[in-house]
């Protein structure tokens, strides 16, 4: 079976889509508070924080960070852990880097530079 040139070259497009889509990153924006146990994977690297972003409640939910995973941070975005202001609004991180697959926090500039972003703080 002979195939065209238009064949091949439509065949050669659709594998590099497909691989294109299968290894692209998922850029999972945070936008709300923490509330209930979260985990943050490869699957879902990088996580952008738009704004303040609270891991609060009663119910003393904890943020996991798996390994590999980057963390990135708008102008201005933090990450808060814990609430000073009730002492029953509790919560945690847990940073799952390793020195082989670390877990990166930056800046979600062009170009990263100091200042870029918050901070990271536990109440």
């Amino acid at each position: 079976m002979r195939y065209s040139k238009f064949t091949y070259k439509l065949f050669i497009s659709l594998s590099i889509t497909v691989f294109t889509f299968l290894t692209a990153s998922a850029d999972t924006d945070i936008s709300s508070d923490i509330t209930e146990n979260t985990t943050w994977d490869l699957a879902g690297s990088p996580y952008i924080l738009t704004g303040y972003i609270d891991v609060t409640s009663p119910d003393d939910p904890v943020l996991i960070v798996e390994a590999g995973v980057e963390v990135r941070f708008n102008s201005n975005a933090s990450l808060r852990i814990g609430n000073n202001t009730y002492s029953e609004n509790m919560g945690g991180l847990m940073v799952q880097g390793t020195e082989a697959d670390p877990v990166l926090f930056t800046s979600n500039a062009a170009t990263p530079a100091p200042g870029d972003w918050g901070y990271i703080y536990f109440m």
